[in-house]
């Protein structure tokens, strides 16, 4: 509406190069934060739609090392409670096996101080709370904010999927990360060595589930997790040198990350951790990571499971849910295949007939590297328990 050209002179009047300053005074890199605080993956689409696609020397693959600036809010929507034919209908096999989750805690309460609860959020805490052997509380506002924190009821979440896909599982949860997410390798390889610290010859878990992960520097591996892991396994590894690296008396499993990127990430890159990609309805999830080093791939968009019911104590939303949540990412995935795994070794036995139901590795290895069961290029082995 103001006219064409423009009235007021051509050329622009305020002078040529503009006079606010070449480069942008506002500084360089923008000061809004490096990964761009508006989410990710990046919601306009990746790869990004004005520029080039992921390769290993460009981003997203680059090796920029910056700390992550994590999101304020959860990606948690609320759900409605699966009905029976959505749930799994597994039963108790009369064995056991010990799965150890490492993420922000459990919550079997499922309500809030001052909620009210109702059918739904009775639900899941009957399936969640038999299954809890041990946990540490898992805090929905740690900043007391009343604003549901982004990682909040992550552990509740993955072993609600665990309980569900194997039932009879004794779960422990340790808390290795805040309700922001944050962790590091030291606290990590802590939490693990503190928990596996006991006398015997059996060890105290047989599986060890890890919804966590992240670059390092030049794609060195996170030197005290690497030790962890590895002075656990062979503390109970067979002496038997032609076994192969999956076939592990405790067998860790971990997700490979959403940055849909071939970039290795940590622990899931280790070659004695099962990594898992993610799948969506129709193939590979968009956010993924993916490579040569992740070992199989199971569904991780929309996946529903427990979580908090928090009544009015919640602000933005937060009073929507009701004991059950939807959520997308490899972090619920790779509880599917840690559940899928001490299934079969639960039908085999589990701890009862050991070691005449072998090992947790063995059922591994026959769920991720059997013949005729479907693999995607750099995602592994499809794992869709049902």
């Amino acid at each position: 509406p103001g006219g064409n050209p423009y009235p007021g002179g051509n050329p622009y009047p305020g002078g040529n190069p503009y006079p606010g300053g070449n480069p942008y005074p506002g500084g360089n890199p923008y000061p809004g934060g490096n990964p761009y605080p508006g989410g990710n993956p990046y919601p306009g689409g990746n790869p990004y739609p004005g520029g080039v696609a992921c390769g290993c020397e460009s981003s997203p693959c680059g090796h920029w090392t910056g700390q992550q600036v994590a999101a304020r809010t959860t990606s948690a929507r609320p759900a409605m409670m699966p009905s029976a034919d959505e749930r799994s209908r597994r039963r108790s096999v009369g064995s056991s096996c010990e799965v150890l989750v490492i993420d922000t805690g459990a919550f079997p309460q499922i309500t809030a101080a001052s909620a009210a609860g109702g059918n739904p959020a009775q639900a899941a805490r009957d399936l969640l709370t038999p299954a809890l052997t041990d946990y540490e509380d898992d805090p929905w506002d740690a900043d007391a904010n009343k604003v549901l924190d982004p990682y909040a009821g992550h552990g509740t979440f993955i072993s609600g999927i665990i309980a569900n896909l194997a039932p009879g599982t004794a779960i422990t949860v340790e808390r290795g990360l805040s309700s922001y997410g944050d962790t590091d390798d030291a606290r990590i390889a802590r939490a693990l060595l503190d928990r596996f610290d006991v006398e015997g010859d059996q060890p105290p878990f047989d599986i060890v589930s890890m919804s966590f992960g992240g670059f390092c520097e030049d794609d060195d591996p996170p030197i005290a997790i690497a030790r962890a892991i590895s002075s656990i396994q062979a503390r109970y590894r067979e002496a038997d040198a032609s076994r192969s690296i999956i076939r592990e008396r405790v067998v860790f499993v971990a997700s490979a990350g959403n940055s849909s990127s071939c970039r290795p990430t940590w622990p899931a890159s280790f070659e004695n951790v099962i990594a898992v990609g993610a799948l969506g309805p129709s193939g590979p999830a968009w956010f993924t990571n993916y490579g040569p080093w992740v070992d199989a791939c199971a569904p991780g968009v929309d996946v529903v499971s427990c979580f908090y019911d928090l009544g009015g104590d919640a602000r933005h939303d937060g009073e929507d849910f009701d004991g059950w949540a939807s959520w997308s990412g490899t972090s619920f995935s790779a509880p599917i295949v840690a559940a899928s795994i001490a299934w079969e070794w639960m039908c085999r036995g589990g701890r009862q007939d050991f070691p005449a139901s072998q090992t947790p590795g063995d059922a591994a290895a026959w769920l991720l590297d059997r013949p005729g069961h479907f693999r995607y290029p750099w995602l592994g082995t499809v794992v869709n328990p049902h």
